[in-house]
């Protein structure tokens, strides 16, 4: 799929949510793991070019590339909109390593990308196997508090997993491809939102405007990782 298939739309009474904006004279106070995905949400705007044009020459390369089908641009694509949302995101090195990570603080997401070969082919208990093993490779590798969660996350364009790889299966996620192409476009749009009533030289209200939007969009970290895990890989049996 081409990011020239996805229509872009404006958002909705977009003048009212301005003026709710500037009505609004509070921010209930936040959690930290929100505080620092605000924070990240502005270096990233800031990183994206704050010209229209520049900004959406980066925002269209987004699109491309998490909706090609080319595993190495696909996987870009999915470390890029991790960023994009506030996280940190990395690709490891190495073969026996998750194709993506996303952390915010002590939230770990790692994700591993399939969206070659045919639709209907299974999960296969092999697959499952090594990603439980990739796990540790995060334990071991990246800054790891005590309490710190891992939730591993397969994206494909599958829509079962084998009989053999049930039991290898249970505390994965599975998501479809094209449901993270519609993040990443709902994302997308969400930025173009922030960047329409940021007051540039106010740090503390874009940081508000920041807050308000991500959650009326549900976009923060907290609705991601929900969304992402709304499908345990053992259901699609």
């Amino acid at each position: 799929m081409k990011s020239e298939e996805f229509e872009l739309v404006k958002p909705k009474n977009l003048k009212d949510l301005i003026r709710t904006f500037s009505e609004e004279k509070e921010v209930p106070s936040i959690d930290p793991c929100l505080s620092i995905q605000i924070d990240n949400i502005v270096m990233v705007l800031n990183d994206l070019g704050q010209s229209e044009v520049i900004f959406e020459k980066n925002i269209r390369k987004l699109l491309d590339l998490i909706n090609s089908d080319d595993v190495k641009r696909f996987k870009l694509g999915v470390e890029i909109l991790g960023k994009v949302l506030g996280f940190e995101a990395i690709q490891p090195k190495g073969d026996t390593v998750l194709d993506v990570v996303w952390r915010l603080r002590d939230r770990f997401l790692g994700f591993e990308t399939s969206v070659e070969g045919i639709c209907r082919a299974p999960v296969e208990s092999e697959e499952c196997k090594q990603i439980h093993g990739h796990k540790k490779w995060i334990q071991d590798n990246l800054p790891f508090p005590d309490g710190a969660t891992i939730d591993v996350i397969i994206i494909s364009k599958k829509n079962m997993t084998s009989e053999d790889s049930l039991s290898q299966a249970s505390d994965l996620f599975h998501i479809n491809a094209s449901e993270i192409r519609k993040i990443a476009l709902k994302t997308t749009i969400m930025l173009r939102w922030i960047l329409s009533v940021f007051e540039k030289n106010h740090r503390q209200k874009q940081e508000e405007q920041i807050y308000k939007i991500i959650t009326l969009e549900k976009l923060t970290y907290r609705d991601i990782e929900v969304y992402f895990k709304t499908q345990l890989l053992d259901e699609l049996f």
